[in-house]
């Protein structure tokens, strides 16, 4: 949602699926979530507001997410990053791709995930996303 500020409530009651960072989360909801408490606690007051799913990304501290059907943390994945241009992205691309080919939320969560983080451990934008089998490689790895 960048940038995220000023989202009018028919806008939000209209979403199905919002993935916010921490700095677009803060401006939606008030306050900038740090933990996976604060994460899940966001992930709630997006959907109070009319969002369907709200995921909210916290970078290096992993991903909370929420639904009617679901609520959970994903853990981050453990990678030396070096540039994060295209974590958001690949996140997003990668949550399309895992739901589209029929994951529950938590998979198709931890999926983009784990292609996010992979994408930092790249330079650039387009060359730093990872093939799906790199993906299903570093979840494998835990």
């Amino acid at each position: 949602p960048a940038p995220a500020g000023g989202l009018a409530p028919e806008v939000l009651a209209a979403i199905d699926i919002l993935t916010p960072n921490e700095t677009e989360t803060a401006a939606l909801t008030g306050a900038l979530p740090r933990s996976a408490d604060d994460g899940i606690a966001a992930a709630r007051a997006l959907r109070r507001r009319g969002v369907a799913t709200a995921i909210v990304k916290l970078g290096a501290r992993g991903v909370a997410y929420g639904s009617a059907e679901a609520e959970g943390f994903v853990p981050p994945f453990k990678v030396h990053a070096i540039d994060s241009v295209a974590a958001g992205d690949c996140f997003n691309g990668a949550l399309a791709h895992a739901l589209d080919r029929g994951a529950d939320l938590a998979a198709a969560v931890r999926y983009a995930a784990a292609a996010g983080a992979l994408s930092t451990t790249r330079q650039g934008a387009a060359a730093a996303a990872p093939s799906a089998e790199e993906v299903a490689r570093l979840i494998a790895a835990g």
